[in-house]
């Protein structure tokens, strides 16, 4: 496999029906059942994807830039809008984005050492923001559900081997 067709993340959206690509030569999107290839984003338009969040079976996903051949810097956020063809948000940080992770009412980004929480949709507004430890692999995940009685962020802790638990309640 030459190194341009590189898989750089695999990731299942919220609902395990579908699942992201993200490549060297940009990102693919498959259906799971039926299994077929359902979007394919060449390399001109979003250059190497290091890895991609979809919003449920929505048009919306969120890319951050990566690889050996970025077409964007890795500080920044975009949403693109399949259905329209074009991204239709750009958030930049003050360094590199390490995952995010989407919800129908909130935007999680992790960077090396700091959680920003965001409302989602729209208006989209920094929510809140928590130091971390230093998170290279950008852990942290967030209940799916909206609608749960509890809504909870998960992220590793200050302390070696501990992971911190936000807890919201709706």
């Amino acid at each position: 496999m030459s190194s341009d067709r590189a898989v750089l993340n695999i990731k299942f959206n919220q609902d395990q029906g579908c699942f992201s690509c993200s490549m060297e030569s940009g990102l693919r999107i498959y259906n799971v059942d039926p299994l077929a290839e359902k979007a394919h984003y060449d390399f001109d338009l979003m250059g190497s994807v290091a890895h991609c969040e979809m919003l449920l079976r929505t048009n919306i996903i969120a890319i951050v830039a990566g690889g050996s051949r970025p077409k964007f810097a890795d500080n920044t956020l975009l949403l693109f809008d399949d259905a329209s063809k074009k991204f239709v948000l750009e958030l930049t940080f003050s360094s590199s984005i390490k995952a995010t992770r989407l919800r129908r009412d909130k935007l999680v980004v992790a960077l090396l050492t700091h959680i920003h929480v965001f409302s989602f949709p729209s208006p989209i507004q920094r929510l809140f923001s928590l130091e971390t430890r230093d998170n290279p692999l950008g852990l942290c995940e967030m209940s799916p559900l909206a609608s749960a009685e509890k809504q909870i962020l998960i992220f590793p802790g200050h302390k070696v081997g501990s992971v911190q638990i936000v807890v919201s309640v709706v």
